[in-house]
């Protein structure tokens, strides 16, 4: 056994302690010679102190390393220390706990090492804060953002935006924020996501920062640059063909290059004819212009959304039986997949706008299709809310894809070109994306989604 000289010691010293005391018990029954007796009671009382003594040597080795382990200390080596001792596996034992407490502390560091060196070389600033708004956190790129090398609480930021830190702690875990900051007199755009967890029974936020204004500021030249293409395209064929037929009808008035004015007795009843049909024709693309600037303006006069509680089986199904003349005209096969107790919070009338749109859409689409279908599919996924309306039509061009979502942009020929960006609109105001998951050959698929 591994404590066998352990136990022999105890045993023997059980043995020697029961003589003695019935030695000296013996001998004080029987009077026996009184220095003998008090011989015999010292050694009695001083082998109860032995066996106390050396018991409590076990306490002393495990008191003894478990200090050195509360002090972090996993160096020191016991076996060397008692190589003849009784407890020599023990403190082996210890050893061997001391060696791999070490090794994991070790490894713990160079873990943390490594983590540490991650989040510090990482592009995305990083700053964790409790409840109270005391900084846990605040790595080299958010130091670099804020031009701060050191924060010990959240308020610190306020300089670069009033009552930012209050922003901070109100924050949501689902909902992304721009804050726009003015740092060393450099304005920038800050996009922020915050995420939550717990940690020694402390409640913790993390909020990534990432400054996106350079981002923005060319996502807006391109999407200026496309409006301004299609604006540029619109206009020109509406004012091309007034300018052409104005100075037709110019010519018709002044000969000789403009210098002599036809008298009205030289105007026979063809040419006021033809001048009138010209007017006519001026009035129409006039017209037509003052329609487009009107459609313009409808993008910028969207009503604010009344959000309520919307059965989305229900809506789905409402929305769908305004197109049950259409979809029985054009021979198309419908179908709706919704769950019973699926509810978003929505605006109908708006939300009925962008479905209207997209169904539409469908339907043009599937015109030349062999048995044409339509689905519109609703289901929850990863805590979020999806609206998908599949059609199995000619698809979407690839090269026209990206555009799909300008305002003005068609490729119908009596199209408008704001369907599809009304539909954005209206869905970023429900804080919600749209997205085309699929198309060319294999159909046209719209994605909605709505962020809980």
């Amino acid at each position: 056994m591994a404590y066998k000289k352990f136990y022999v010691v105890i045993i023997f010293k059980i043995i020697i302690l029961s003589a003695l005391s019935g030695f000296f018990f013996y001998a004080l029954a029987n009077s026996l010679n009184t220095a003998l007796v008090i011989i015999a009671g010292i050694l009695f009382l001083f082998q109860i102190f032995s066996l106390i003594n050396y018991i409590n040597k076990v306490n002393r080795i495990l008191e003894n390393f478990f200090n050195f382990q509360i002090a972090g200390d996993h160096t020191s080596i016991y076996s060397k220390s008692w190589k003849k001792d009784e407890f020599k596996s023990l403190n082996q034992s210890f050893d061997l706990i001391n060696q791999k407490l070490k090794k994991a502390k070790t490894d713990y560091e160079i873990q943390n090492k490594y983590f540490e060196t991650i989040v510090n070389h990482i592009g995305v600033g990083l700053m964790s804060f409790d409840n109270e708004g005391n900084i846990e956190l605040f790595n080299e790129t958010a130091k670099k953002i804020f031009n701060l090398g050191i924060a010990k609480h959240i308020e610190k930021l306020n300089y670069c935006k009033t009552d930012f830190s209050d922003e901070l702690l109100e924050m949501k875990p689902s909902e992304p924020k721009i804050f726009t900051v003015l740092i060393n007199g450099e304005q920038k755009q800050l996009l922020a996501k915050l995420t939550t967890f717990k940690t020694n029974n402390t409640n913790l936020s993390l909020v990534s920062f990432q400054n996106i204004k350079s981002e923005l500021e060319q996502n807006e030249i391109e999407s200026w640059q496309k409006l301004i293409r299609v604006l540029t395209h619109e206009i020109v064929n509406s004012i091309s063909p007034i300018t052409s037929l104005t100075n037709s009808l110019i010519r018709i008035f002044k000969k000789n290059e403009g210098v002599e004015i036809v008298s009205p007795e030289n105007l026979d009843s063809a040419v006021i004819e033809k001048v009138i049909k010209g007017l006519e024709i001026i009035e129409e693309r006039g017209n037509g212009l003052m329609h487009f600037v009107e459609k313009y303006r409808s993008l910028t006069l969207l009503p604010r959304p009344e959000f309520r509680q919307i059965n989305a089986k229900d809506f789905l199904e409402k929305t769908n039986h305004l197109f049950e003349n259409v979809f029985s005209e054009n021979n198309i096969k419908t179908r709706i997949e919704a769950a019973d107790d699926l509810v978003i919070r929505a605006d109908s009338k708006l939300l009925e706008q962008v479905l209207i749109n997209l169904i539409q859409n469908a339907v043009e689409a599937t015109k030349n299709t062999i048995d044409p279908e339509i689905e519109i599919l609703s289901y929850s996924l990863n805590g979020n809310t999806f609206f998908e309306i599949n059609d199995n039509g000619s698809g979407i061009p690839e090269e026209v894809v990206e555009n799909i979502f300008i305002p003005f942009f068609t490729t119908k020929e009596k199209g408008s070109g704001i369907g599809l960006s009304l539909s954005r609109q209206i869905m970023l105001m429900h804080n919600g994306t749209i997205s085309l998951k699929e198309s060319l050959n294999t159909g046209t698929s719209f994605i909605l989604k709505f962020r809980n």
